[in-house]
C-alpha cells in the first residue's frame, strides 16, 4: 500500500495546471499516509452551490464550468481518469472564482490502471488514506456503463455534464437554455450525457466549444 501511495503521489506531483489543485507533498505520521495541498479559501463547489442556490450569477457559474472543463481536459491529456467528478471534489481558490479539481480518490492512469490517493484541502494538514470526500461518491452510479465498475475518459465526460447542469442556475433548466438562445450550451451538455460513450465529446472538444460560447459575455 505504501509503495503504491508513493508511486501515485509522484505521478500526481507532475500534474501542473491552474484548474487542478496542486500537490505539495505527503506525510506519514503514525503510519497514516496523507497528501498535503494548498488551502483553497473559497471552500468546496458543493458548499458554494448550497449558499448561492437562489442567485443566478450566470457569468460566474459559466466561468466555473469553464474552469472544470479546462482542468479535466488537462488530466485527460496526461492519460489521467478522475473517476469521481462532482461538486464535492471541486474547490474554489477564492470566493466566487477559480475552480480547481481535487480529490483523486478514484482516479487512475489509463496507461497503468493504477489508483491515486485521496486529497485534502486543509492547509498544511492532510487526511489519512482511507478518508473520503465530504460529499458521498454516489454520482458514478448514474453513468450508464457504470456496471463495469471502472471509470474511463468517457465516464468523466458524463460526470462533467451532470456537474455542469448542477452548477447552472436552478431556475434555468436545459430546455429553457435552448429556448433562450443558448442552443450551443444545451447541445453540448446533452452530448456529454449521451447514453452511448461513443456519442460523447472528448474533453478538448468541450473546452473548445465552451471557449467559443464565452464571446456572449
Amino acid at each position: 500500500m505504501q509503495n503504491l501511495f508513493i508511486q501515485e503521489a509522484r505521478t500526481w506531483s507532475k500534474v501542473n495546471h491552474q484548474n487542478v489543485l496542486p500537490f505539495v507533498g505527503y506525510i506519514n505520521p503514525r503510519n497514516e499516509l496523507a497528501v498535503i495541498t494548498p488551502f483553497a479559501a473559497g471552500g468546496s463547489l458543493w458548499d458554494w452551490l448550497q449558499q448561492n442556490w437562489k442567485e443566478k450569477k450566470f457569468p460566474t457559474r459559466f466561468q466555473l464550468i469553464t474552469d472544470i472543463a479546462e482542468g479535466l481536459a488537462h488530466l485527460h491529456s496526461l492519460g489521467v481518469v478522475h473517476g469521481d467528478l462532482h461538486a464535492g471534489n471541486v474547490v474554489l481558490w477564492e470566493k466566487d472564482s477559480h475552480a480547481l479539481i481535487t480529490d483523486f480518490g478514484l482516479a487512475r492512469l489509463t496507461r497503468q490502471g493504477s489508483t491515486v490517493a485521496p486529497v485534502t484541502q486543509e492547509p498544511l494538514a492532510a487526511l489519512p488514506l482511507e478518508s473520503s470526500s465530504p460529499v458521498a461518491s454516489w454520482v458514478p452510479q448514474a453513468i450508464p456503463e457504470f456496471n463495469s465498475g471502472v471509470g474511463s475518459i468517457d465516464s468523466d465526460i458524463y460526470l462533467f455534464g451532470l456537474l455542469a447542469l448542477e452548477v447552472l442556475p436552478p431556475t434555468i433548466p436545459l430546455s429553457k437554455l435552448w429556448l433562450e438562445g443558448w442552443k450551443p450550451l444545451s447541445s453540448l451538455l446533452s452530448r456529454c450525457n449521451a447514453k452511448r460513450p461513443v456519442d460523447r465529446p472528448v474533453a478538448s472538444e468541450v473546452v473548445t466549444e465552451i471557449r467559443n460560447m464565452r464571446r456572449r459575455f
